[in-house]
C-alpha cells in the first residue's frame, strides 16, 4: 500500500512538473513576442504622431492659461508671458500694442485667472508644424462684481518654432445655429 501511494505521489509530481514547464515556456514565449512588438512600435510613425499630438495639447492648454491670466498689479510680467507664448503675426501685434495694452490693464484694475476645462487637438500637420486646438476656457475676472466666471469656447492655432510650439492665432468659437 505504501508503494502504491508513493507511485501515485510520483505521478502527480511528474504531472505538476510538466504543467509548470509548459507554463514557463508559454510565459517566455509571451515575453519574447511582447519585447519584439514593443521594439517594433518604438519607431512607429503613429506612436511619434501621438506623442506630438499629446505635446501640442499640453502646450495649447498652457498657452491658453498664459494668454488669459492677467494681473494689473504686474502688467510687465503679464505682457512678457503673452509675448513668450506667442509667435508670428500674433506676437507682432501684441508687441506693437504694448503701451496701450498695459495702460488698459492698469486703468481697468482687473485681473483674470484662466483654467482650461476641456481641450482637444482638432488638426495637426506635423510636417508643416501647425496645429489647431479647441478648448473651453473658464476665465475668472476680479473684481468680479458678483458675476460668475466666463466660460469661453476658444480655438487656437499653434506653430512649431525653434523654442517649441507657440500660439500663432487665438479666437472665439461661435456656438449655436447660423
Amino acid at each position: 500500500m505504501a508503494n502504491q501511494q508513493t507511485t501515485s505521489v510520483g505521478r502527480w509530481q511528474g504531472a505538476l512538473s510538466a504543467v509548470a514547464a509548459v507554463l514557463l515556456l508559454a510565459a517566455l514565449i509571451f515575453c519574447g513576442v511582447s519585447l519584439v512588438s514593443w521594439l517594433g512600435a518604438s519607431g512607429d510613425e503613429s506612436v511619434q504622431f501621438a506623442d506630438t499630438r499629446d505635446d501640442v495639447l499640453r502646450v495649447g492648454k498652457q498657452e491658453l492659461v498664459n494668454f488669459y491670466t492677467l494681473d494689473y498689479k504686474n502688467p510687465d510680467a503679464s505682457f512678457d508671458r503673452l509675448v513668450q507664448s506667442s509667435t508670428g503675426d500674433l506676437a507682432t501685434a501684441i508687441k506693437q500694442g504694448e503701451a496701450t495694452w498695459k495702460k488698459q490693464l492698469t486703468d481697468q484694475k482687473t485681473s483674470s485667472t484662466a483654467k482650461v476645462l476641456d481641450a482637444a487637438v482638432t488638426e495637426l500637420d506635423d510636417r508643416a508644424g501647425t496645429a489647431t486646438v479647441a478648448a473651453i476656457v473658464e476665465v475668472d475676472v476680479t473684481p468680479d462684481n458678483g458675476k460668475p466666471a466666463n466660460r469661453l469656447p476658444m480655438q487656437i492655432q499653434l506653430s512649431r518654432t525653434d523654442q517649441g510650439w507657440k500660439l500663432s492665432q487665438a479666437g472665439s468659437i461661435v456656438l449655436g445655429s447660423q
